[in-house]
């Protein structure tokens, strides 16, 4: 990979030559104000034969030079289709472990940042990157997917009186993770009783423990009335309907559970 750069006349922005190596095409990145000179001899030094122009944005210390290039050499430029800057991060990580006592944590973190300054009444001049929102949450679970324990902090809140919600999502402990998980955990948590934002982070978490769990459960041998007989059909599965693979007439519970398919057969 051959990448050459040099500062253009103004602005201290640079022009960059990208290329798979000497003799081949390559791609000018933000031609800015003067560079003709210096990138017709970069190209002439390294036998390169531009094939576009690539703006990164379009800021004029960026674009300058894009017409007497391009023009030049029957190129085209190409942007972004809608010029945009970046106001607002969310960020969101999960992670999944097994315990030594046998038990399963879930772990998640919610983090907010803007790019821009702003101020907040109780937290004074918040600084670019410095988190508005930054939540933790530990859920630990059995191989029931029965919650033994659940913690969580604020560290970041817009709201000096945010921390104190935290420690309702204690009440979520004796939840099953399943169907109807959320609605039961709102009627705990709900509304002024907790969070937003550690509320967004349950369902996720539900989906991330049934990941975790999934080597478990593979290898534990079915319970009783998850197995069809004649006499008693086996029980619906948790998953059927709620998303389109899992669509009652979609080829995958043909193919995983065809005692629950509904749709059209062949043969």
């Amino acid at each position: 990979m051959l990448v050459r750069g040099f500062p253009a006349a103004a602005f201290d922005t640079n022009c960059w030559v990208v290329a798979p190596g000497p003799g081949e095409q390559c791609i000018v990145v933000d031609p800015g104000i003067g560079v003709e000179d210096e990138l017709d001899a970069l190209l002439r030094e390294h036998r390169l034969q531009p094939v576009a122009v690539l703006l990164t944005h379009g800021h004029l210390d960026h674009t300058f030079s894009v017409t007497p290039v391009c023009g030049a050499r029957g190129i085209p430029a190409l942007i972004h289709p809608a010029d945009r800057e970046l106001l607002h991060l969310r960020d969101i990580e999960l992670r999944g472990y097994r315990r030594a006592d046998g038990l399963f944590d879930i772990e998640a973190r919610l983090t907010d940042t803007k790019t821009y300054a702003f101020s907040n009444t109780d937290r004074g001049e918040v600084q670019p990157g410095t988190p508005l929102h930054g939540m933790l949450a530990r859920m630990t679970i059995d191989e029931d997917m029965v919650i033994t324990s659940f913690e969580a902090v604020t560290e970041y809140g817009p709201y000096a009186i945010c921390p104190s919600a935290a420690p309702n999502f204690a009440r979520l402990a004796g939840l099953r993770i399943g169907r109807g998980f959320i609605k039961a955990a709102n009627e705990r948590v709900g509304g002024v009783h907790g969070c937003t934002h550690l509320r967004e982070l349950l369902g996720q978490m539900g989906t991330v423990a049934f990941q975790t769990l999934y080597a478990v459960r593979v290898r534990t041998p079915p319970e009783p009335n998850t197995v069809e007989t004649a006499q008693q059909p086996a029980q619906r599965p948790m998953v059927l309907g709620t998303c389109l693979a899992y669509a009652p007439d979609s080829p995958v519970v043909q193919r995983q559970w065809p005692q629950f398919y509904t749709g059209p057969t062949t043969g």
